[in-house]
């Protein structure tokens, strides 16, 4: 997951954002296994609340060290393996309002892991709060619009804030600045068609806002530690890897 390599045993819980970069590689054995669970934070919504993103957004962050591996014995009697549970055992058999029982048991799922974060300190009430109102709205801004030639000055104008303490806002909540996250965000889309198209390094700059093809090899070998084409044929060399 973004560079990071873990190793799964049976039992193990491995829990994935939506914009992390990720594959699976199959070690030497005859079979292997295993469920997925597919979440719209979303489901945490409550229109009744004045702040209505404030446990959605740590979901859509890609932050450093939020905990992302449960092993097996630290699931033995938790809450968290007590929904997963549920929520296998309602989709495998015929039980009345089983679609009622999924989402209650992903919601509990998701209250476990931010219980999680926020006691190793990575749910910040103070910052969630601003980011309810400013961040949500600018990520939302970025994600729709990074294939345009968009700046900071754009972001803050839409989320009706001046650019200076937007850009200051920004910095100390994500923990990078406007364009660090932007071409994080688009090289995450890059890796995407990369591995998963047949599309030229080209199209794929233009295709992810890179109106200059040398700069986007060279943000992209920064933080890959290769070229867009090296990285590539290096990742698919490998016919075990499974996106």
């Amino acid at each position: 997951i973004n560079q990071n390599k873990y190793t799964l045993f049976s039992g193990d819980l491995l829990f994935i954002l939506s914009r992390d970069i990720h594959s699976l590689r199959s070690q030497d054995c005859k079979e292997n296994g295993y469920y997925v669970f597919k979440i719209d934070p979303t489901i945490l919504y409550d229109p009744s609340n004045s702040s209505p993103y404030k446990y959605i957004i740590p979901f859509k962050l890609n932050k450093e060290n939020k905990k992302c591996l449960w092993r097996k014995n630290e699931l033995e009697n938790s809450e968290m393996l007590k929904a997963l549970n549920n929520v296998i055992s309602s989709k495998s058999k015929d039980i009345y309002a089983g679609d009622l029982i999924v989402k209650i048991n992903c919601m509990n799922l998701l209250l476990c892991v931010l219980r999680e974060w926020n006691n190793s300190g990575l749910c910040d009430d103070e910052n969630i709060t601003d980011l309810s109102t400013l961040v949500f709205k600018s990520l939302e801004y970025m994600q729709k619009n990074y294939m345009h030639d968009i700046t900071a000055m754009d972001c803050a104008r839409d989320v009706g804030l001046s650019y200076s303490y937007f850009s200051r806002q920004f910095h100390k909540i994500i923990g990078k600045s406007f364009r660090e996250y932007l071409n994080m965000l688009r090289c995450n889309e890059a890796e995407k068609l990369l591995l998963t198209t047949d599309k030229s390094i080209t199209d794929i700059a233009f295709e992810c806002g890179y109106n200059d093809l040398c700069y986007f090899i060279s943000v992209f070998k920064s933080m890959r530690g290769s070229s867009p084409s090296k990285y590539k044929r290096e990742l698919l060399s490998d016919k075990n890897i499974i996106d």
